[in-house]
């Protein structure tokens, strides 16, 4: 459970870097790959 809660964590800065950095692509684009 440890190395899927690492990748949870990790999946969640990914998306807060994602948003944070592309505010706007967030409204034009998909979720990238690694969100699904």
């Amino acid at each position: 459970w440890l190395a899927h809660s690492e990748r949870l964590c990790w999946r969640s800065f990914c998306l807060d870097f994602y948003l944070r950095r592309f505010p706007l692509l967030k409204k034009k684009r998909p979720p990238p790959s690694w969100e699904q």
